[in-house]
């Protein structure tokens, strides 16, 4: 029940008021560097 109330109060406060300022996170890098990263890792 508890869980249901925070994600409720979440999406209330989005559509409230995050959806017009959160923009996401920032992609540092170019799809390139990014695409030379993930082989590294592999």
């Amino acid at each position: 029940m508890a869980v249901l109330a925070v994600l409720g109060f979440a999406g209330v406060w989005w559509l409230a008021s995050a959806r017009h300022w959160f923009t996401g996170p920032k992609v540092q890098g170019t799809p390139e560097e990014l695409a030379a990263i993930e082989l590294e890792i592999r």
